[in-house]
């Protein structure tokens, strides 16, 4: 591992945090329903009990798949925000022009 520490498009890097966390918060949901449908199993007659387990089982696979994903995704957004070395001398050349 490096000890240089890694630059980053800003705007890129936040538009992956923003994706990231809302993708979060769809597995989370997800995984409330599948969680809620699993325990509501016997409550209503008309629906059976095993047709409760397995739809909230699907639900919570759902959600991990989910989250396996997000995180994949978000490691994937966060690499391409990472500055290129064209653009660090880009960055270091404005920077000096805005000194002088």
């Amino acid at each position: 591992m490096s000890n240089k520490s890694k630059e980053y498009n800003v705007i890129r890097k936040n538009r992956a945090g923003t994706a990231a966390l809302l993708r979060g918060a769809v597995a989370c949901y997800l995984l409330y329903l599948g969680v809620q449908i699993a325990m509501s199993a016997g409550k209503d007659p008309s629906f059976p009990v095993w047709a409760s387990w397995l739809l909230g089982g699907f639900f919570c696979v759902a959600a991990v798949a989910f989250g396996a994903y997000t995180w994949r995704r978000y490691r994937a957004d966060l690499k391409a925000a990472e500055l290129t070395e064209e653009e660090r001398l880009e960055a270091r050349r404005q920077a000096e022009e805005e000194d002088q």
